[in-house]
């Protein structure tokens, strides 16, 4: 099977209980799962542990979980171990980094969803209209939005990606927060 396993064939190595789907996973996956993390917690030595917890649940949520896409489930696991983390690590005060830096950004749009007594309600109706509202935007401003803010890459990174200024990406990230603000004010969410 080796390094050019697909995700079928792990999923299937999870299913057998088969060590090697860990061994597979973190080959085929271990850089894309790392860098999520790495630029939540800016800390190399939390994100192996992140990886490693990462691991340990998909180990015991595959079964009976068939991810559709292994990729996007692994990515969405280390994202939320990473970010309990910095949340537990950094009660206090949060380290300097693209993903303070971007939780900064957004804060302004997103503040009054928070203070909810039902919270996860308003988490679910808050999820459900960004979504809705990328749906409506075109792909380079949902690219540049979802690089940001889910992946937290830094806006360096995110332009030279698409090939366009730092500047150019500064003032798409500042219109879509307006416009999503607006939005979110439209449909009753904030």
């Amino acid at each position: 099977m080796g390094e050019h396993a697909t995700d079928n064939q792990i999923i299937e190595l999870f299913f057998s209980r088969n060590n090697d789907a860990l061994i597979r996973t973190d080959e085929k996956y271990g850089v894309y799962c790392r860098t999520i993390s790495l630029r939540i917690l800016n800390d190399s030595q939390d994100v192996e542990e992140c990886i490693n917890d990462m691991l340990y649940q998909a180990w015991n949520s595959i079964p009976p979980t068939r991810p559709n896409s292994l990729k996007a489930y692994l990515g969405k696991v280390i994202r939320n171990i990473s970010l309990n983390k910095l949340k537990h690590s950094n009660r206090q005060k949060r380290a300097a980094n693209e993903c303070s830096v971007a939780f900064e950004e957004l804060e302004n749009v997103l503040t009054a969803a928070h203070n909810s007594v039902d919270e996860h309600l308003e988490a679910m109706a808050l999820s459900k209209a960004i979504n809705a509202f990328l749906d409506n935007q075109s792909a380079q401003n949902r690219k540049v939005f979802i690089a940001r803010y889910w992946y937290f890459e830094p806006v360096s990174s995110i332009a030279k990606n698409l090939g366009i200024s730092d500047s150019k990406t500064k003032m798409i990230l500042l219109r879509m927060r307006n416009s999503l603000k607006d939005y979110l004010k439209d449909e009753g969410v904030l």
